[in-house]
């Protein structure tokens, strides 16, 4: 049985609903956990810093708190790395939408409108020409967020050091 145009059309214009809609909701879940776990994380180092400045008598509390943020930081990295995983999902529904929706698969050049088929061309091509100066170089968000996960990871042990060695 052969599909009319407008019913191939229709279809196509379900689907990249359902994955624009699927796409979203987790990179808007990504976000708002990654803002959360800052506030959490930066309020745990205040605690960390302000115990260790002020008090000898809750440096316990301060090497506690200090794997916490360890904790924390561990969970919400491998939170992040589960969000990124049906994110990337979500782009390949919508990279196959755009191949299907393309008048002509075969051109060379990627389509204005291919927006996520564009996009992973344009950060092949960044992360191609890297540069000795690394602010120079491609950071996708992944990058950046490790980054953020291994600093406050880092900063939590250090604070459960010094506050392993003052106590004793």
């Amino acid at each position: 049985m052969a599909v009319s145009a407008n019913e191939s059309a229709e279809w196509l214009r379900e689907e990249r609903k359902y994955a624009w809609d699927y796409f979203q909701l987790h990179s808007s879940q990504r976000i708002a956990s990654f803002n959360f776990y800052i506030t959490l994380a930066t309020a745990i180092v205040a605690a960390i810093g302000t115990i260790l400045q002020q008090s000898t008598n809750l440096l316990g509390a301060a090497a506690v708190l200090g794997v916490v943020l360890v904790l924390f930081s561990f969970v919400f990295w491998k939170m992040d790395q589960r969000n990124k995983t049906l994110i990337k999902n979500a782009e390949a529904a919508l990279k196959y939408v755009e191949e299907q929706a393309s008048a002509d698969a075969t051109s060379p050049t990627i389509p204005l409108m291919s927006l996520f088929r564009r996009d992973e061309h344009a950060v092949r091509e960044r992360k191609a020409r890297s540069s000795i100066f690394f602010w120079r170089n491609h950071f996708s968000y992944t990058d950046c967020f490790n980054l953020v996960f291994f600093t406050f990871g880092l900063l939590g042990l250090l604070g459960t050091v010094v506050a392993i060695v003052r106590l004793f």
